[in-house]
């Protein structure tokens, strides 16, 4: 793009100077002013380009061709790019290439009969994103590459609903939440720049393919981590469903935006809480909830829940009670998570282990004391951390 060509330039400068200095002792003085003569006369023709399109009448041709979106893209992009130089940074620019820059945007804004105050720190113009030909694992997602990482990118259906996702989450930050990086919210396709999701697959398909009923509640737990998380910054999702909850390559599970979904008029914790509920009876439908003969039995006492459930149902039962205040908050709802995963751990006699750091967890310390007097304490770690990763 035109407007990015003698930043880019500077920047080959920049980079030429560095490597100047690693060849000091190499690199004859001549060598070195040969190659800066080199380029100030490629940026003198840069800039002398430049001008000659600001006034020709070509440009105007073109900008009248424009969509109005169109418009306001180019001239959002200008702005980025002046805003670059905001600072000491505007010291590196020359003053010739710091007007040319203003007069190409007083003429877009003259064209879009609109102007730009202010860039969000979010945005991300088009042209600095390169998309791949093959689409990405999800409906409405292309894979790409921005400042050198691998990203997923979800195209939108206008700017206000791209600007309130970015808005909402950019910033956020978290191992269990999908990474919002930025997004273009002007031009014909808006679109959200995430962490790339290629190699992800929904939860769902995830309970589908796993044998193992507490994997599944593990990484429901992953994702109950993510929301308590995004409670703790004041965040309400919105409208998390099962669509919204990942599994990435590493089988760990994050929750991302739903951002194009139509969302209540107001969104609340309690009603996160209550749709988090659904995606627990959606992605543990293809498993019973609690066999006797697979799961480890209880060293505490048992608790006695209303009308003969078991904990899974009750845990349920809470989270979907009619009156919001009732519902009990994410942190909560971890707990109890906590408390589900123990339980549907699957015991044998070579699983001592995770007997052990039941044990751990209840607070029996004596039993702890008991089973492990003929074991090294380091065989105990290992076996702790090969139950981790289970």
């Amino acid at each position: 793009m035109l407007l990015e060509a003698p930043r880019k330039s500077r920047e080959v400068h920049w980079m030429h100077l560095q490597i100047d200095a690693l060849m000091s002792h190499e690199e004859t003085e001549e060598e070195s002013c040969d190659w800066q003569e080199h380029w100030k006369e490629d940026y003198k023709q840069q800039i002398e380009f430049f001008e000659e399109f600001l006034d020709s009448k070509k440009l105007q041709e073109e900008l009248q061709i424009l969509e109005t979106s169109e418009k306001l893209e180019l001239l959002t992009a200008l702005q980025y790019e002046r805003k670059k130089l905001s600072g000491s940074d505007e010291e590196l620019m020359p003053v010739q290439e710091q007007k040319l820059l203003d007069r190409a945007i007083d003429k877009v804004s003259e064209a879009a009969h609109d102007e730009v105050l202010t860039v969000p720190e979010w945005f991300v113009p088009r042209y600095e994103v390169q998309i791949r030909e093959d689409t990405g694992s999800f409906e409405c997602c292309v894979e790409g590459e921005w400042n050198g990482l691998n990203v997923t990118l979800e195209y939108g259906e206008d700017m206000d609903t791209v600007i309130n996702g970015a808005e909402k989450w950019c910033g956020v930050k978290d191992p269990y939440i999908v990474t919002l990086h930025g997004a273009c919210h002007v031009g014909k396709t808006p679109f959200i720049i995430y962490e790339s999701i290629r190699d992800f697959i929904s939860l769902l398909d995830y309970a589908n393919n796993v044998q193992n009923s507490r994997k599944v509640w593990k990484r429901l737990l992953e994702a109950a981590r993510g929301l308590q998380y995004l409670h703790g910054l004041g965040i309400a999702h919105g409208n998390i469903t099962a669509a919204c909850v990942v599994v990435g390559a590493d089988k760990k599970a994050k929750i991302k935006s739903n951002t194009w979904e139509d969302l209540p008029t107001e969104s609340s914790k309690e009603d996160d809480v209550y749709a988090f509920a659904s995606i627990i009876l959606e992605a543990t439908s293809s498993f019973t909830i609690e066999n006797p003969d697979d799961i480890l039995p209880s060293i505490e006492n048992e608790q006695q829940y209303p009308c003969g459930m078991n904990y899974a149902a009750w845990l349920i039962e809470e989270m979907t009670s009619s009156n919001p205040h009732d519902r009990p908050d994410m942190n909560a709802v971890v707990r109890m998570l906590l408390n589900v995963t123990e339980r549907e751990r699957p015991w044998s006699d070579v699983q001592f282990p995770e007997l052990l750091l039941h044990a751990l967890t209840c607070g029996l310390r004596f039993v702890l004391l008991v089973n492990v007097t003929k074991l090294e304490w380091g065989c105990v770690l290992a076996y702790l951390d090969v139950w981790n990763k289970c």
